[in-house]
């Protein structure tokens, strides 16, 4: 996958973000969705590795179409400007615990995994199982591994006071208040040099893996 003119193509889209720019521009749209395609379908096979489930999935079921919907939205630009994927056992349609990836128009290399929006139904399985198994959780979040990739998980969005229908005093109390347990590392594309794009997408999804395979465990609970 040649990034740099994948960045450029997106730095152009972002500028130009209309219908005409983009089919003046749709023969180098087409030859590098097929350059991302091959690109996914290496991650898809690196990260069948560590999670087989993932091995009979085709990069077509994965990567997002560059269309963006716009019905309920203000913003009428019609393309997005990246190309990203989500790889799990049913492509991106996999559920919260997939991993994403993409490349935007500033360049950079983003890989996540976790869970982005529950509902209040999985909400509520995941502050169950973090407040019956915390030492479990923590060691997963808090591994050295995890925090050389990511820094931790993220803790921006959170609420002010303690869920209901859990004790004030929890010790995991800062874990149970997150609205969201996802996790990312972002990367600028030119950082990478020479090295295989799929092997660092492939060995941040590894990272992500015990927390992925936790949080399908607690979104399985009764």
């Amino acid at each position: 996958m040649n990034l740099r003119r994948l960045v450029k193509f997106l730095a152009g889209l972002k500028a130009h973000n209309r219908k005409s720019w983009f089919e003046t521009h749709r023969a180098e749209y087409e030859s590098l969705r097929a350059e991302f395609e091959e690109l996914v379908q290496e991650v898809i096979l690196r990260v069948a590795r560590f999670e087989p489930e993932v091995a009979s999935v085709t990069a077509r079921e994965c990567i997002y179409r560059i269309y963006r919907d716009v019905r309920f939205s203000k913003d009428k630009a019609p393309y997005k400007t990246n190309f990203g994927a989500g790889i799990g056992p049913a492509g991106k349609k996999g559920g919260h615990e997939s991993y994403y990836f993409h490349v935007d128009a500033g360049g950079n290399l983003l890989v996540a995994g976790g869970v982005y929006m529950p509902d209040g139904p999985q909400l509520l399985r995941i502050r169950r199982a973090i407040a019956d198994d915390t030492r479990r959780f923590e060691a997963i979040v808090k591994a050295p591994a995890f925090r050389r990739h990511f820094g931790g998980l993220n803790d921006e969005e959170r609420l002010k006071n303690p869920p209901r229908g859990f004790d004030c005093d929890h010790p995991a109390m800062e874990w149970l208040k997150l609205k969201r347990y996802i996790a990312w590392s972002v990367t600028p594309a030119s950082r990478l040099g020479g090295k295989n794009v799929a092997a660092h997408v492939a060995d941040e999804c590894k990272a992500l893996h015990p927390l992925a395979t936790w949080l399908r465990a607690a979104l399985d609970r009764p």
